[in-house]
């Protein structure tokens, strides 16, 4: 929700599409954030007047949005819920 909220705000075209792309992918271990983010490339590409800074953030705060959450919201909550230290989950998950 968070990504497509960020490309909605950028106004780029399918913000919601790539939104739900995000969320689908986000359940590929290891590669499927990289995908996710790297998706909406080709369209910023040869979208016209979007200008070099715009299409810069729409890289860098999905992926910035997935460093949080995989690496900071998703072990600490885990680690609440099983009653294990946040720094056992992310082992568990190399």
């Amino acid at each position: 929700v968070t990504c497509a909220f960020f490309l909605w705000l950028l106004k780029i075209k399918l913000a919601m599409l790539f939104g739900l792309i995000h969320f689908v992918l986000n359940f590929i271990p290891n590669v499927g954030c990289i995908i996710a983010t790297l998706m909406p490339l080709p369209l910023l590409l040869i979208s016209p007047g979007l200008s070099f800074m715009r299409i810069l953030l729409c890289i860098l705060l999905p992926t910035a949005v997935h460093i949080v959450v995989g690496h900071g919201i998703e072990p600490k909550a885990m680690g609440d819920s099983l009653e294990l230290h946040p720094i056992t989950i992310m082992l568990c998950l190399i």
